[in-house]
């Protein structure tokens, strides 16, 4: 007799998390010109040696990981819910001076209250000639990831060159995404998204379904129109308002100018 082969049983804490992050990508996610901050990051991963200790601090769903498969990839985050490997602060990096060769810092360092520690932070672990690559907003609504989490700074590229320089980094590249196009039409999601969150006093996931259907519908009903304006920002080539700024600094044999 055959043997009866049985379904595998469905984890809901994965699947849970599967659905969280296409939700995610789909209202939170860069539509404006995608691909292009995957693309910065593919070249800046291609350029490191193979082997070379990268970590990704502020990991967060773990989004950049498979872009470093021929380096040594070491995730942080101060959440335990993220399951990274390090689980620490940013400011107070639980890794040992001048041991790691880059550090990638996606859409973190305008979350915290002391952003120039966590780069004295990111100089002390980085080797020599070790490079940081730094995304923050520009033109982008304030946001929080969490109720934990507060949404603090904006730089502009002479504020991004100021305080890497202050902080033991010299920059090596700079890269604007989107433009003023790309950023009306972000303001206007991000108002929409804003009606349709769910109420505070809902609670439960079963209520907020219809919202989050709601929200992501928006996107998607939006997407045509946020391709056009980013036509739009590629016709127009002003940098005098991106949407954001991708930087890579590299440490240089000087400690901070605060000392």
């Amino acid at each position: 007799m055959g043997t009866t082969r049985q379904a595998p049983k469905v984890n809901m804490s994965t699947l849970f998390r599967i659905v969280r992050r296409i939700y995610a990508e789909l209202v939170f996610g860069d539509f404006r010109m995608p691909g292009q901050s995957t693309k910065i990051l593919k070249k800046y991963a291609q350029r490191l040696p193979p082997g070379a200790l990268v970590l990704d601090a502020g990991a967060g769903e773990l989004s950049h990981q498979s872009l470093f498969r021929s380096q040594r990839y070491l995730s942080l985050e101060i959440d335990r819910d993220f399951q990274p490997l390090l689980q620490g602060d940013l400011c107070a990096l639980p890794i040992r001076d001048q041991t790691l060769e880059a550090i990638l810092c996606s859409q973190v360092l305008e979350h915290l209250p002391q952003p120039g520690q966590a780069l004295k932070e990111m100089w002390r672990v980085l080797k020599l000639d070790g490079t940081v690559l730094i995304s923050v907003p520009f033109f982008y609504p304030v946001h929080t990831t969490s109720a934990r989490y507060g949404d603090y700074y904006r730089w502009t590229e002479f504020g991004l060159g100021e305080i890497l320089n202050q902080n033991g980094f010299e920059m090596v590249s700079i890269y604007y995404k989107g433009g003023l196009f790309s950023a009306m039409v972000e303001a206007m999601a991000h108002s929409f998204m804003q009606w349709l969150k769910p109420p505070g006093r809902l609670w439960g996931t079963i209520y907020m379904i219809p919202f989050c259907l709601a929200q992501s519908l928006v996107r998607l009903v939006l997407l045509p129109l946020e391709a056009i304006m980013a036509l739009l920002d590629l016709l127009h080539r002003t940098r005098d308002c991106p949407m954001g700024y991708t930087v890579i600094g590299r440490k240089v044999d000087k400690v901070s100018h605060n000392g």
